[in-house]
Formats: structure tokens, sequence, C-alpha cells
């Protein structure tokens, strides 16, 4: 449980995902479920700046769907706010700079006698999490939203290909393995976009070697959305070519 109170500084607004209203809610709700004293629960150990959670739980608690928490939760973790990562059927976030920013959080004297007791009753650790956690099932659930959503994730690429090449006849397992590894790194935009700068570029439609399952490669993928491959390429793109061929 957390604190009664934690520390937002002003310099949160010059922040760069502040103007993202979903990142900026999500690491706000971060803030405010994070424990501010170390303990262990169903026998995983969390430290103060920590809380066990799940992506429904987040969806549940933030009002944002599951793929704006996927989305938001990696905005904070690809620019070091927190840190996520799996204790067996758990998932724990990290504030990453909680010390440093939440550290000093304490009741002092100054405060009420009802004020302190209700901030005594809250030094007991994490015990109401029992009350909306049951991480087996909400472990199923989760399993169940993200294999949908990923469902849907594929889907939408492979007709966006579609739309702008040959359409895919088969989706292999190969294929399907390829893309839930690809979607693991990148987002749909993402390959969107990667599809988009094929087609603009003059050399990738010269040469015609492009294939769909040499975009779903991240290496290639990561070359073409890094412009390695766009009309107006620098010595460096030329490079990038030069070594595609000799390893390709």
């Amino acid at each position: 449980m957390a604190e009664p109170y934690i520390k937002l500084y002003r310099k949160m607004l010059t922040w760069e995902w502040y103007d993202d209203i979903n990142t900026k809610i999500l690491f706000l709700h971060c803030l405010l479920r994070a424990e501010w004293k170390s303990g262990s629960w169903h026998g995983i150990n969390y430290e103060a700046g920590q809380f066990i959670t799940s992506l429904p739980n987040l969806v549940k608690e933030t009002g944002l769907s599951l793929q704006q928490v996927r989305t938001a939760l990696n905005h904070l973790k690809a620019t070091g706010e927190v840190t996520d990562f799996r204790q067996g059927n758990a998932r724990i976030i990290t504030i990453v700079k909680w010390n440093e920013y939440q550290g000093d959080n304490r009741p002092t004297n100054r405060l009420s006698t009802d004020f302190q007791q209700t901030s005594n009753r809250l030094l007991t650790p994490c015990k109401e999490i029992e009350e909306y956690i049951e991480i087996e099932e909400l472990e199923e659930v989760e399993e169940e939203g993200a294999a949908d959503e990923l469902k849907n994730d594929i889907q939408e690429i492979v007709d966006y290909w579609g739309e702008n090449y040959t359409p895919i006849a088969i989706l292999s397992p190969t294929r399907l393995t390829n893309l839930a590894a690809l979607l693991q790194q990148v987002t749909v935009a993402d390959v969107k976009k990667g599809i988009d700068k094929t087609k603009q570029s003059e050399f990738i439609q010269d040469k015609h070697f492009l294939t769909f399952d040499w975009l779903i490669n991240p290496e290639n993928l990561t070359k073409v959305l890094e412009g390695k491959y766009d009309k107006n390429y620098n010595k460096q793109s030329e490079q990038a070519i030069e070594d595609f061929w000799r390893g390709n």
C-alpha cells in the first residue's frame, strides 16, 4: 500500500511524455500505486517504489485499453521511468527513480493523531492486494487478452501488406512465429510505416528483392525505418546497402 501522498515536481511539465495523455496517466498511476515500504506477498518480495499488478488490473484501474496500457508501458520502459519484470505469475513494476524523488516521504510528528493512525495502518504490507489480485486467474485473462490482441495485430499487418503488395496467401506457422516475435519489439504502426517506406524507396523498387518475409525480419525492418533504403540515401546508407548485398 502506498503512503498517503507522493511528491510531484513541476519539472514534469517538461517531461518528454507529458503531452502523451495515456503515458502520463499510466505513470501517475504507477507513482500512486507504488509501495513506499518493502515487504512480501505470497512469497514475492517487493521494495519501496515497486508494486505487484497485471495488465488487466492496469486496464481496470486506469480506464485505458489493453493496447493503450501496453504502448504506454513500453514508452515508460524505453525512457527509463519504470522497469517491468515477471516473477512467476506476477508482474512487478518498479519506479526507477523512486528513492531520488519519493524516498523522503515519511509521516512527520506534525500530523494529526487521526492522520497518524491512518498512516500506521498503511504500514501493513500490501494486505489489500489480496482483495483484487488473484494472480493465477488474472494471468489466464491476460494471456487470453494478449492472444486476441496479437491475432488482431497480425491480421492488421497482413491486411495492410495486401493493400500495397500481393496479398499473403498462406500464413504458415513460421510466418506467425516471426510476426509474433517482431511484435515483441515494434508496434503495428512501425510495421505499416515500414511498408509505406518500401513503396517510397527507389532502390527497393528497382532491385525487386522485397518480400513479406524479408520485411518482417527485425534487422531489415529497422534498416527500412531508419531510412537506409531511402531515395536520397547518404554514404552511410550506401554502406548499409553494400552490407545488405553481402549478407543476402
